[in-house]
């Protein structure tokens, strides 16, 4: 089993569940949340299941140094459809082009949805959509090298960033083309 399905084991039992509740582990590298959330839906509406449980998290960084590429793509997909194994960056890029969205546009919109996030967060509006949690943390000091552990607790979101301007914005480089417009914050 991959470490992420041990891991959605682990967080069913502590929150109650019995271990005969069923698990999957969903991989899409980006948007695998997103995913989760869906398929959880899905299985509501069609199956008539009367309660799923979906979450995900996003973690290039976890698995950037080490992951198994050995049998990542197949050789004749390669030759012949490449864009099937297209980064989602990348494929941000093929849609601003296509349907001419511009730097400006998504930097628009980025800070929309900022600003957006900031004001039901501090209304109160999505409290209940977060579920608290204690994790440990391993810190790496960056001189030495050696390892700890630091416990935290996290009550909400905190991906966001409400200090965000639109000159912040625009200052960002391109994140997947040198030519392009899609950023880490659009």
């Amino acid at each position: 089993m991959a470490p992420s399905l041990f891991g959605f084991i682990a967080a069913a039992i502590r929150a109650g569940c019995p271990v005969t509740v069923a698990g999957t582990t969903v991989n899409r590298y980006c948007s695998s949340g997103l995913q989760a959330t869906s398929i959880a839906a899905q299985r509501v509406i069609v199956d008539g299941a009367p309660v799923m449980v979906a979450g995900g998290v996003e973690s290039i960084s976890k698995v950037q140094d080490s992951m198994n590429v050995s049998d990542f793509t197949n050789a004749w997909m390669m030759e012949h459809k490449p864009e099937l194994y297209m980064p989602m960056g990348q494929t941000a890029e093929v849609v601003a082009r296509r349907y001419k969205v511009s730097r400006q546009s998504q930097d628009e919109y980025a800070l929309m949805s900022q600003q957006r996030t900031a004001a039901a967060q501090t209304a109160g509006m999505i409290g209940e959509e977060i579920a608290p949690i204690d994790v440990t943390m391993e810190v790496r000091d960056k001189q030495t090298g050696e390892t700890s552990q630091k416990s935290l607790h996290f009550a909400m979101d905190e991906g966001n960033r409400p200090d965000t301007t639109l000159e912040g914005l625009a200052r960002l480089p391109p994140a997947f083309d040198p030519e392009g417009t899609v950023t880490a914050g659009n």
